[in-house]
């Protein structure tokens, strides 16, 4: 448990270090082998990825459950009726639309007013993606724990101002200055969010309450791409300020609805047996 923060730091890496490096080595192999030699190179990670999973097994070893459709719903009361999860599942979904807005006015603000191009666009999101890589090791060493909700909300204001930065931004350099700073909001974001799912979620329902809290967290970032494709078109400051407006509310949320304290029975018992 003392090393949480570690753990998911390192979890959290490997996402960001593949979301930088894959896509180049994605175009580099469709330029020098094609597509579709490129597509069965993905299909052999994918599988090396399954093989490397099968033998992994629950420290808790086989946890009692029903049909698929009945844990899928006992998933979701559970995680409505813990008052973190409900409290992550709304700040954090509504911090993503805000995220899925940025993602398509970025390129959109890049192509048409500071003159780059899909090179410009790219090398802008695998900056963000470096610091955040940075960010993420950084924060992974930093104990958390009772200062949660600082440390998300405060990841969730930088990158609200990083969006800020980015629309008021007179050429790349400026842009790039505010990727960086978002990169680094990254870091406390993503490590205290899983970590503090971890913290306050019964070892029982790791998987059920994972499944459904990580949905709610992510739902927000297609709906915001969505509004994102409808609005920037229309007026790329408006897209802008919504996502700025909704990062700010989410900053908000976050400290109104999760609790700074959390109490459950069985999470606590479990706690204690491994002390």
């Amino acid at each position: 448990r003392p090393l949480w923060e570690r753990a998911n730091a390192i979890d959290s890496n490997g996402y960001v270090v593949s979301s930088i490096f894959g896509p180049a080595i994605a175009g580099a192999l469709v330029a020098t082998v094609g597509s579709l030699w490129a597509l069965v190179l993905t299909s052999v990670f994918y599988a090396i990825a399954a093989v490397i999973t099968v033998p992994l097994r629950d420290p808790l070893g086989r946890v009692p459950h029903g049909g698929l459709l009945a844990d899928a719903w006992a998933g979701l009361v559970y995680t409505w009726r813990n008052a973190t999860l409900r409290g992550l599942g709304i700040s954090v979904s509504t911090a993503n639309v805000a995220n899925g807005l940025f993602y398509i006015g970025l390129p959109v603000l890049v192509l048409s007013r500071l003159g780059g191009g899909a090179a410009q666009v790219g090398q802008l999101f695998a900056l963000m993606g470096v610091t955040a890589a940075v960010s993420v090791l950084f924060i992974g060493r930093v104990g958390t724990e009772g200062r949660e909700r600082q440390f998300l909300a405060a990841a969730m204001v930088l990158t609200g101002i990083g969006y800020v930065i980015v629309v008021l931004s007179p050429n790349l350099w400026f842009a790039a200055l505010a990727m960086a700073l978002i990169g680094l909001a990254t870091g406390p974001f993503d490590v205290v969010l899983f970590t503090l799912r971890q913290r306050r979620t019964d070892p029982a329902w790791l998987g059920r309450a994972f499944a459904v809290s990580m949905s709610l967290n992510f739902i927000g970032f297609p709906v915001g791409s969505a509004l994102g494709g409808a609005v920037a078109p229309l007026s790329l400051e408006l897209a802008f300020l919504a996502a700025i407006g909704l990062d700010a509310i989410a900053a908000v949320l976050s400290f109104v609805l999760i609790p700074a304290q959390h109490r459950e029975p069985a999470l606590e018992e479990a706690r204690a047996a491994g002390s």
